[in-house]
């Protein structure tokens, strides 16, 4: 099972991650957002067997592309159930990237977010982000330490940047 198999880095960690089984019911495959992105392939299968339909941040966050185990990534790209959300500003995900996710879900199994921060279509400065103080410089927002932190994505970019990086 998802909560049994998976890899914590914490107890708090754990702790988030026994309540999921009896909070996926139709909502988002929530790896990237909570930091248990360890999962493999097998233990996504069996969250969306629960009815999860939705992957956070798809690729952020999450067990890569691997030809032995596909991984978080691998299992959300290959089930047509699963939505996948792209934050297509280029610094969240290269262009081929996002190519690939619209390549394997199509046009209705992909949807954009932008993650966006209070500095969306804000010039360069410092910007704040539950608290926290964020730098925005040339298009990415990051914390001190250099960390994404959201983005300054407005979603009118989002959709000229999947136009252009997906073809």
């Amino acid at each position: 099972n998802i909560i049994r198999n998976a890899e914590y880095e914490s107890n708090a960690q754990a702790a988030y991650c026994g309540a999921f089984e009896d909070a996926v019911n139709g909502v988002s495959l929530r790896y990237s957002a909570r930091g248990a992105s360890a999962v493999m392939a097998a233990d996504v299968l069996t969250a969306i067997a629960w009815g999860a339909t939705q992957a956070t941040h798809t690729f952020n966050a999450m067990r890569g592309l691997h030809h032995r185990e596909p991984g978080t990534v691998g299992a959300v790209l290959a089930q047509p159930e699963v939505v996948c959300e792209i934050i297509a500003d280029g610094v969240h995900l290269d262009p081929l990237i996002v190519k690939l996710i619209v390549a394997a879900k199509g046009a209705s199994g992909a949807v954009l977010i932008t993650d966006a921060i209070e500095g969306a279509a804000m010039p360069d400065g410092e910007y704040t982000l539950g608290g926290q103080q964020v730098f925005v410089k040339d298009g990415t927002a990051a914390f001190a330490d250099g960390t994404l932190a959201g983005s300054v994505l407005t979603m009118n970019r989002a959709f000229v940047n999947v136009m252009g990086f997906a073809h």
